[in-house]
């Protein structure tokens, strides 16, 4: 009867140190191996450190976003704003180093921005986080996406006039083309006042 105890109480300590142990963190440890056997530069030290440079961006989101969770909210507008960052990014910059400095702040304002915004409208107006920030994900995901389109459309129209001119077309011709493609382009992305 003591032996069947014994027994019993061991299986109980093994349950209990399983239940201690972080499924994510195994999981994570068993890709990390796998991912290192199929592909051995990936464990020398200079892919750990493009894993961790790659890796470093998502790490500061989940961070925010943990803080978000524990205290009892949801923010759904993170990826959208990500993205609107990048395009703007991309926009502010214009190929220039010397305009890195200002761009990243102008950035971290737009965060800031969106943050005040979504924090005003749960904290004030009493709308469920959940809502809040989807509203503001469909707003923010809309104002990048249009952005990137009329700027592809701008390059389309740039690149006609620069293919038609290459074939030999007469300046009136392109010159008449191009009034209809800004029409067609005002009407589809009005200038904001």
């Amino acid at each position: 009867m003591t032996i069947a105890l014994k027994e019993i109480r061991h299986g109980q300590a093994f349950t209990d140190a399983a239940r201690r142990i972080n499924a994510a963190l195994v999981v994570f440890l068993l890709f990390y191996v796998v991912i290192g056997l199929l592909q051995p530069n990936y464990l020398e030290p200079a892919g750990a450190m493009n894993f961790l440079r790659r890796a470093a961006p998502l790490a500061i989101l989940a961070a925010g976003q943990i803080f978000v969770l524990v205290s009892g909210g949801f923010d759904l507008s993170v990826g959208s704003l990500v993205t609107l960052t990048v395009v703007g990014g991309s926009m502010l910059t214009a190929n220039d180093p010397g305009n890195t400095w200002w761009a990243i702040a102008v950035l971290y304002a737009i965060g800031l921005l969106v943050g005040l915004i979504n924090g005003a409208v749960v904290a004030y107006l009493r709308t469920p986080s959940i809502i809040a920030t989807l509203g503001t994900l469909l707003s923010v995901n809309g104002v990048a996406i249009s952005e990137d389109e009329r700027r592809k459309a701008e390059d389309n129209i740039l690149g006609m006039v620069v293919r038609r001119r290459q074939r030999g077309h007469p300046d009136a011709e392109i010159a008449e083309d191009l009034d209809c493609t800004i029409e067609e382009l005002q009407q589809r992305f009005p200038q904001q006042p």
